[in-house]
């Protein structure tokens, strides 16, 4: 997201990811946009950076979970000028591919991390 490198994070997600699975759905259940849509508008509007790795913790061989924590402003929302700068964090699990072995995106819990 840092860089603006929309496909790299969709390539990099776990096939399993709902989103990536189902696509973005409003509370009727309705798929609104894709994974790739959304990382899409994402990279357009948000400037992300100060990331800041804080935890990585196995679970198994195949799943780790990773904590993080980030700035960002929105910049790109049409009629607004850049907006005050946000603090977030995430806890994030990353699973192998099974295919070829790669550490994959599957999901995360955002404000997760102290």
């Amino acid at each position: 997201y840092a860089k603006g490198e929309g496909e790299y994070v969709v390539k990099t997600t776990h096939p399993e990811n709902p989103i990536f699975k189902d696509g973005a759905k409003a509370a009727s259940g309705k798929v609104v946009s894709s994974l790739a849509e959304d990382v899409r508008m994402t990279c357009r509007k948000v400037k992300f950076y100060g990331l800041e790795i804080v935890s990585d913790k196995a679970k198994g061989k195949d799943e780790h979970y990773v904590g993080f924590k980030y700035k960002c402003r929105v910049v790109g929302q049409k009629g607004f000028n850049e907006l005050a700068e946000e603090s977030h964090s995430e806890l994030s699990t990353f699973r192998r591919d099974s295919t070829d072995g790669k550490w994959l995106f599957l999901d995360g819990v955002t404000g997760a991390v102290e």
